[in-house]
């Protein structure tokens, strides 16, 4: 009764405070409230500056439950919006960025920046450093699989994190399934001819084993010649050596840097300023972290002669989206249907490149299928590209449990056409030929060790709910400096 009283006072006390002027911005700081559309802000500013209201003081009961009456609101950094925000003292990591380190304001152009995509500054977003890995996960169970299906009921939301401005937006509302029995959106060939991409090679500038002295070195130091004979630990993947058509050209190399090092994801184009990749290279749930940088290099690899090729050049990210789900507050197995992100690119490289489409079915998908990316274990230099040397044939008979068993009917050993991936291609596509379109059925996740012949990979499906997340990006261009 007390803790409901106090409640009251707090919310009596937001609703007698003054109006803010919004036309004059927010100060990040303050208390968190909880908005009048279910949303965690900040602070009140915030809230209102929005549109939003406010409900009551503290954070938001979590998207999908209901809070007693009695109940304390949870603290910020517990909360499935509030968890994504700086806050005080870094509790998971030295590493992580504070409030202190964040903006000390915003504009009425910051808060209303996205507005028109359904999109609310909700704070300051926390960056920090956190090593990117290929997480290892054995086959699930069958009540495993279940509660993930499950998972896929509970409200979702959109996060978008400015890294270099350090600010979180969060969808208004949850995304919504599409309601469809199954989609397919269309691929894009690029507008120019493979042919008149003309390859720039990269001077060898660093010397193997060289350490880097800085994130901005980390392109240069791909420059250096690669091992020679040097083969990947899992089999059945062909290095690529020579510029390649659509759809090689539109899936590239995640370079993510970092104040103590790098790491590097692959992801693939599908729309004009936007690459699908999977949401662990650029949220940790464990840290709470958003990275704080990262650039991305379409079709790059390395020719015969070893030297380093960008026939594409590369761009920045501007932002990096991805879904509530993929946070510490649900247990892994129930995050993994989230482990899909949207890197938004500061320029287009979709006309260039080509697109592709992305597809689901509620039925799943049963055929022939197709992965390329970048692994960043065996070879020595990271960056190298790779494709499935063979036919990897699929049965995947559930379109809605978002997630997609990279493997045979009968595979019991990872020497098949459906080859185990290595760290460093995490968030590659796994993609089909549909006619003339080639379209993403979904983007690696997690799965066994290279090098080790059990189990299989897994996959982050394209089901309902990825399909409307993705759908939103195919017009997008990023805001104009």
């Amino acid at each position: 009764m007390v803790i409901r009283v106090l409640a009251m006072l707090a919310l009596l006390a937001v609703a007698a405070s003054a109006a803010p002027d919004c036309s004059a911005g927010c100060v990040l700081s303050g208390e968190p409230v909880c908005g009048a559309n279910g949303i965690t802000f900040m602070n009140d500013c915030l809230a209102l500056c929005a549109g939003a209201g406010v409900a009551h003081a503290g954070a938001c009961a979590a998207p999908g439950s209901v809070a007693a009456a009695s109940a304390e609101p949870a603290p910020l950094e517990k909360h499935p919006i509030g968890q994504f925000l700086a806050f005080g003292a870094a509790s998971a990591s030295d590493a992580v960025s504070t409030a202190s380190e964040a903006p000390r304001a915003v504009s009425a152009s910051d808060i209303a920046r996205f507005a028109s995509e359904g999109y609310a500054l909700v704070g300051p977003a926390r960056l920090g450093d956190f090593a990117v890995t290929k997480p290892e996960k054995s086959p699930v169970s069958t009540a495993a699989r279940a509660s993930m299906a499950a998972a896929s009921d509970k409200p979702v939301f959109a996060v978008r994190v400015l890294p270099d401005e350090g600010l979180v937006y969060v969808s208004a509302r949850p995304i919504v399934p599409e309601s469809a029995a199954g989609l397919t959106s269309a691929s894009t060939p690029s507008e120019l001819p493979t042919a008149s991409a003309a390859p720039v090679e990269a001077a060898a500038a660093i010397a193997p084993g060289e350490p880097l002295a800085s994130a901005s070195d980390v392109h240069v130091a791909r420059a250096r010649v690669r091992s020679s004979g040097r083969k990947l630990r899992a089999p059945g993947w062909d290095e690529v050596t020579e510029l390649l058509d659509y759809p090689y050209k539109a899936i590239g190399w995640l370079n993510i840097g970092f104040a103590s090092g790098s790491g590097s994801c692959s992801g693939s184009v599908f729309a004009k300023s936007a690459v699908v990749t999977a949401a662990h290279c650029v949220y940790d749930r464990y840290s709470g972290s958003s990275i704080r940088k990262a650039r991305f290099t379409p079709h790059h690899f390395f020719n015969t002669r070893g030297a380093l090729t960008t026939p594409y050049g590369s761009v920045e990210a501007y932002s990096f989206d991805f879904l509530s789900g993929w946070s510490e507050n649900d247990d892994i197995e129930r995050a993994w249907v989230s482990d899909m992100a949207v890197i938004l690119l500061k320029k287009e490289v979709g006309p260039t490149t080509g697109m592709l489409g992305f597809a689901y079915d509620e039925a799943g998908y049963s055929g022939p299928i197709s992965a390329a990316g970048y692994p960043g274990e065996s070879p020595r230099v990271q960056g190298m590209y790779y494709r499935l040397k063979g036919t990897c044939n699929l049965q995947d008979a559930d379109g809605t449990d978002g997630q997609m068993d990279f493997k045979t009917p009968t595979q019991n050993t990872c020497l098949t056409p459906c080859s185990i991936a290595e760290q460093g291609q995490s968030g590659q596509p796994a993609y089909v030929a549909d006619g003339a379109n080639f379209v993403v059925r979904g983007v690696l996740s997690h799965g066994p060790p290279a090098g080790q012949c059990y189990g299989y990979d897994t996959y982050t499906e394209v089901d309902k709910l990825h399909y409307n997340f993705l759908a939103g990006y195919r017009t997008w261009s990023a805001p104009q400096a």
